[in-house]
């Protein structure tokens, strides 16, 4: 745990550290300006430790990012560990330091199967688990009401591979309610907080190859139940985790975007970065890889007026998930450098690509 000492030392700090402003040239804005500036917004995930030890990190995410999601601290396994006592301290602590930075707060997530607490799977029946599941909702929706302007109510509920009828995932939630779960969790959290825009948000849509394909399909498919239902619903999160050497083709994606804004819902990128796992070990050569991944997904992207924003899944390859998760990181040991800035928090290629990716974008 945080100590509130460690929160207000942090929020002392001048915004912008005098040597993180020399990192870029005089002329240069930050993505966070270069987003608003179209009408959009940029920001990032971060975890409150990350910003309360390490000064520098926290002075960079301050100049970059217009946006703050917690990475952790608002899963229901983070803020209801005990059954009926949550607990949102860290929570608390991310969006005073949002606050004063004058970052917008987003909400992430409300439900997902991979971060249930561990009571919720020791023998509830169906009637005590619904009760459980919306009662977590409205508690943590009423207690951030009025600082969360986007939440994703519900994470990854789509799953091909398991077999399931409209490609759910077959995970506890569905083995217990079927797809009914999906509705009421909108509707619940609409019930506890009428501003804020609800958003699904999923992975796995980004290329031209099969299985994003189906994907792809499935998701609209589920948008477009939800809101022949009524169910409240205002947009899309597309995670946007890329990797280097994937087919990705503007014209099929281009096309998917404009789909989901024609079902009236905007969409935001959520978790963007790019994986550099099975390039050679160079940092120039794989630096400018993927800046010119990312380029051309973000021109596509931005391009859609339905895009609202870009969250990238951290601000600095120091505190990347990439670099540690066994599915992504590389055989070599080298960290992935796949965020807008290195682990000494200087701009990478990549945060030029998305500064240029921003400046290109229609006006909003």
């Amino acid at each position: 745990m945080i100590s509130r000492r460690e929160v207000m030392a942090v929020m002392a700090m001048p915004v912008v550290s005098s040597h993180v402003a020399r990192a870029l040239a005089v002329n240069e804005a930050s993505l966070r300006s270069r987003a608003a500036a179209r009408g959009l917004f940029y920001g990032a995930a971060v975890q409150i430790s990350h910003l309360i030890k390490d000064a520098a990190f926290a002075s960079a995410f301050a100049q970059q990012c217009g946006a703050l999601v917690p990475e952790w601290e608002l899963k229901w396994g983070a803020v209801e560990p005990v059954r009926g006592q949550h607990d949102f301290s860290r929570v608390d602590q991310l969006y005073d330091i949002a606050a004063r930075n004058k970052q917008l707060f987003r909400g992430h997530t409300l439900l997902w199967s991979r971060n249930a607490p561990p009571w919720f799977n020791e023998e509830l029946d169906k009637t005590a688990s619904l009760d459980a599941i919306l009662s977590h909702i409205k508690r943590t929706c009423e207690h951030l009401r009025g600082r969360v302007f986007q939440w994703d109510v519900l994470n990854e509920a789509i799953e091909p591979r398991d077999g399931l009828p409209g490609d759910l995932r077959g995970a506890l939630l569905y083995k217990i309610f079927g797809e009914s779960y999906i509705a009421e969790s909108f509707r619940a959290a609409r019930a506890a907080d009428h501003d804020a825009a609800l958003y699904y948000n999923d992975y796995g849509v980004d290329y031209a190859e099969p299985e994003s394909r189906i994907r792809r399909r499935a998701i609209l498919k589920l948008l477009s139940s939800l809101k022949a239902k009524g169910v409240p619903l205002d947009g899309l999160g597309i995670q946007g985790h890329l990797r280097v050497g994937r087919k990705f083709n503007p014209d099929e994606f281009r096309t998917f975007l404009r789909d989901v804004a024609a079902l009236g819902l905007h969409i935001v990128i959520t978790e963007f970065d790019v994986g550099d796992r099975h390039l050679p070990p160079d940092p120039d050569l794989r630096d400018r890889l993927v800046a010119e991944h990312a380029r051309m997904y973000l021109d596509v992207v931005l391009d859609e007026p339905a895009v609202k924003g870009v969250m990238t899944w951290g601000l600095s390859d120091k505190f990347s998930w990439l670099s540690t998760h066994p599915i992504t990181r590389r055989s070599d040991g080298l960290r992935i450098r796949g965020l807008p800035l290195d682990e000494y928090m200087q701009p990478k290629p990549l945060w030029r690509a998305m500064a240029e990716a921003f400046d290109r974008a229609p006006l909003r």
